[in-house]
């Protein structure tokens, strides 16, 4: 079986949000917990209405962006997909096509499903290029599942 999906899913996933999301929590409630009428030369009460808009809309950025990403691992005949709480196996001939984007840092894939799956009709994961030309290597078959490959 091989791992297409990269490695630092998890980090991205579940660590960065979690420590984000733990730290301006925090950040965010002790700003409320001061006496001050003025912070940094700003009224506390549009400093703490600031804060707040910062940590929904970092919220909002995670929930549209990184909590969708899957691990996906495939061998000839299924690729599995998970959330890192379910698995799910899905055959082959079920995917339409995954497509590549290269945003520098990471390559960020979006398989498409022919009917809807647990997880949505598409799924999203960091591609690792290095485990999927491993992949394509031993099932050269299976290359056309992807439109193009970075």
């Amino acid at each position: 079986m091989f791992q297409l999906s990269s490695g630092t899913t998890l980090f991205y996933k579940i660590f960065l949000p979690c420590i984000w999301l733990a730290f301006f929590s925090t950040f965010v409630l002790a700003v409320f917990m001061l006496d001050d009428d003025y912070i940094g030369g700003y009224s506390i009460v549009f400093f703490r209405i600031g804060l707040v808009l910062f940590l929904l809309l970092g919220f909002v950025f995670f929930w549209f962006t990184v909590f969708k990403l899957k691990r996906v691992d495939a061998d000839e005949a299924s690729v599995y997909i998970s959330n890192y709480f379910r698995n799910f196996r899905y055959p082959t001939d079920n995917i339409e096509s995954i497509r590549t984007r290269d945003i520098g840092i990471v390559v960020v894939a979006t398989m498409t499903l022919v009917a809807e799956g647990s997880f949505g009709k598409k799924i999203y994961f960091l591609m690792s290029k290095r485990n999927v030309q491993k992949y394509l290597l031993a099932y050269p078959e299976l290359r056309t599942l992807f439109a193009e490959l970075p």
